[in-house]
């Protein structure tokens, strides 16, 4: 991964890493990038044993001068994320089903190879 490469693309990349990860332990995609205008988007939804992960997924590069994941998850974040996955829960059905939010922080190198992976419950 060159320096040239858009953040969309680093993000997307981190998406994809952090669904193959969860598939590999049982998860199932249910959907990617939903999201309701004037409200927020959750990157991805996945479900083990009937209970919903809403993962908000954050990727750095190395070099980057954005500063670390983490710091990207504010509280104003957070709150748009649980209002959006009320949003999913009641359009689609798992109103009733357990749900549990984390942020997939995903460090990503110049070669475009992930060199670490951290969960934050939220």
């Amino acid at each position: 991964m060159s320096n040239s490469v858009r953040p969309q693309e680093t993000g997307r990349l981190a998406e994809q890493m952090t669904a193959r990860i969860l598939q590999s332990k049982g998860f199932s995609l249910v959907t990617s990038n939903f999201s309701v205008p004037d409200i927020g988007e959750i990157d991805l939804v996945m479900i083990r044993d009937q209970t919903l992960l809403i993962i908000e997924v954050k990727a750095r590069r190395k070099n980057s001068n954005y500063g670390g994941a983490e710091q990207a998850i504010t509280q104003r974040k957070i709150m748009r994320i649980r209002r959006t996955a009320a949003v999913f829960c009641r359009r689609y059905g798992f109103i009733n089903d357990p749900v549990c939010f984390a942020a997939s922080l995903v460090s990503i190198n110049q070669a475009g190879k992930m060199t670490g992976l951290e969960w934050v419950p939220f």
